[in-house]
């Protein structure tokens, strides 16, 4: 739909201007709205059985107080371009998926946002769901002093010991040989942990390691050789080998992992300065010791 398009819901009348459009799915198109109650993001069916799934779960964890994301505020049909489309409207997020966030790049700031990715995948574990389809697409960062993460788009979240509803190749846990896809939380964790390493290093290195004929194998050899990742290696490898016993359990962990890399790079900042200071007082030495010696010629 083009901007200034103005939808209008058959059955509950609410009216949505279109602004753009806000990102693509498989099953869904989002817009960013204007509605009744403000702006909102207007999710439009290609696959409606999909979407009412969708639907049917964001209403089922708001009753049940789990919800991790944006709210559900109207589900309605609306004749577009003629023809009949289901859509969606929730609570708009102004943030910025992790994979375009800048600072997602720096380790510490990917292992805040994650953090809270893993507290609200908790909520939804001890409620007997998984999460399914988590990935740097699907975490909305709010920029601030302290970057807060909402999820979105809860179209995989599946009741535990059914198969996955939704999945993506590169954050699937099969297909890295690593489990099957049955909802467990240690599918979340595994995919937790790939997020995290797609937000700092980006997810063509990951695409690389799972054309290795070893991939899990090669993905612990991406973590070995970038010295930012040291810290991390106890919590990601583990979510790798399904060892995890929760998301909380994870999430403590790699808070600690982060404090000990701030510390490390205070004291690596420390020692460079150090050497620098030093470097400058054997240069200011040399250059008094050369002057004497100029002098006595």
């Amino acid at each position: 739909m083009r901007t200034g398009t103005v939808v209008c819901g058959r059955w509950n009348r609410n009216v949505y201007r279109i602004e753009g459009v806000a990102g693509r799915g498989a099953t869904a198109t989002v817009y960013a709205a204007r509605g009744p109650a403000g702006r909102v993001a207007l999710k439009v069916a290609d696959d409606e059985a999909c979407v009412l799934v969708e639907a049917d779960m964001l209403r089922n964890l708001e009753a049940r107080g789990v919800l991790p994301g944006p709210f559900l505020r109207d589900v309605d049909e609306a004749d577009i371009d003629g023809r009949s489309v289901l859509f969606l409207a929730l609570d708009w997020v102004d943030g910025i998926p992790l994979h375009r966030f800048p600072a997602g790049r720096r380790p510490a700031v990917a292992a805040a946002v994650l953090t809270q990715v893993l507290d609200g995948l908790e909520r939804l574990h001890a409620a007997g769901f998984v999460f399914g389809d988590l990935k740097p697409a699907n975490v909305l960062v709010v920029p601030g002093s302290l970057p807060r993460a909402v999820m979105i788009d809860f179209g995989g979240v599946t009741p535990r010991g059914r198969c996955v509803r939704a999945h993506s190749e590169l954050y699937d846990r099969a297909a890295w040989g690593a489990g099957g896809r049955v909802a467990e939380p240690a599918y979340d964790l595994f995919a937790a942990a790939l997020t995290f390493l797609a937000a700092v290093i980006g997810e063509a290195p990951l695409a690389a390691a799972l054309a290795r004929p070893q991939p899990v194998v090669a993905l612990c050899d991406i973590i070995r050789a970038d010295s930012r990742l040291a810290p991390y290696r106890r919590v990601l490898e583990p979510a790798f080998h399904g060892r995890w016993a929760s998301a909380t359990a994870m999430g403590r962990a790699l808070a600690a992992a982060s404090g000990a890399g701030a510390e490390d790079a205070a004291a690596w900042d420390r020692l460079t300065v150090g050497l620098m200071g030093a470097c400058a007082a054997a240069a200011g030495w040399l250059l008094l010791v050369s002057a004497a010696w100029w002098e006595r010629l």
